[in-house]
């Protein structure tokens, strides 16, 4: 019974992707400390009922359309009002909290729940090239700032920070439509990998993971980070490189390889953001 909702409401994947939010932390946090530590995971606990709800809306938004897609087949395995009361009472829960931890969050909190929305209503994200992309790329924005204001008020510095990983989840967002091509095809659902096409939807993938790396590099050249944090991150996209150059020529024909290689990526920039947190509290330069 536990293990057929914590499928269907994919928390361990919100598990993962909640470190988007804490990485804003990261950099705005002044010193590692028992109440520091509290902090974040008080923090880490508003990001993932955030999120958790509204990928439950999403879920329940994307019912009809879903039911073909096998990778999504533990969805069908709760009833569809489920998924709805969570995401208001998950969604609830984290604007309360929020707003009691910090006005700022909750205003961030209310702008992330907008995109969330807009992107699981039919016409408006999911099924549209390019306007699911431009949606994730403007939440992960918000996600970091949610993260970076619970020590420090939102900064140039932060936005140009959370730029960076904006467009890792923009090209992590374009792989998983990448993923679901067939499916989402089978639906005549136009995601951007269907309108542009499945080679053509591989390639830009990886275009926006190249260019994240590369606007990582030039906040280097500008000092806005430091030496290890250009180290910690080029070496998560240099071995997702070799990953992806030994994965490639099998997406087509393997949807499986798609997957593993996601679960891959994902766990290297996770792995890449906890090194930072070691490396911060041993004050590494």
């Amino acid at each position: 019974m536990i293990k057929k909702y914590f499928q269907a409401f994919r928390f361990a994947e919100v598990g993962i992707l909640t470190g988007f939010v804490l990485i804003g932390a990261v950099f705005s946090i002044p010193s590692f400390s028992f109440l520091s530590i509290i902090a974040l995971a008080l923090l880490y606990v508003v990001g993932f009922f955030c999120i958790s709800s509204l990928y439950a809306f999403n879920a329940y938004q994307g019912r009809k359309e879903d039911k073909n897609n096998e990778r999504l087949k533990a969805l069908g395995e709760v009833p569809p009002r489920h998924y709805l009361i969570y995401f208001k009472v998950g969604y609830a829960f984290s604007l309360v909290l929020g707003f009691y931890v910090r006005t700022e969050l909750f205003h961030l909190i209310l702008l992330l729940g907008f995109l969330g929305v807009a992107y699981s209503l039919p016409g408006i994200g999911k099924g549209r090239p390019l306007a699911g992309t431009i949606i994730h790329f403007f939440f992960q924005m918000i996600a970091f700032q949610m993260g970076y204001v619970f020590f420090e008020p939102i900064s140039l510095n932060s936005i140009l920070l959370s730029v960076y990983f904006s467009l890792l989840y923009m090209a992590g967002h374009f792989h998983h439509e990448v993923i679901d091509y067939e499916a989402d095809r089978l639906n005549a659902i136009t995601t951007s990998a269907v309108y542009f096409g499945f080679s053509e939807a591989v390639k830009l993938s990886f275009v926006f993971f190249t260019l994240s790396i590369l606007y990582w590099i030039g906040l280097y050249v500008l000092k806005i980070i430091g030496q290890t944090e250009l180290l910690i991150f080029l070496t998560a996209f240099v071995i997702q490189l070799i990953i992806y150059l030994f994965n490639r020529s099998h997406f087509e024909i393997s949807p499986q390889r798609r997957i593993q290689y996601r679960t891959y990526y994902r766990l290297l920039y996770f792995t890449a953001g906890l090194v930072l947190v070691c490396c911060i509290i041993y004050r590494l330069p």
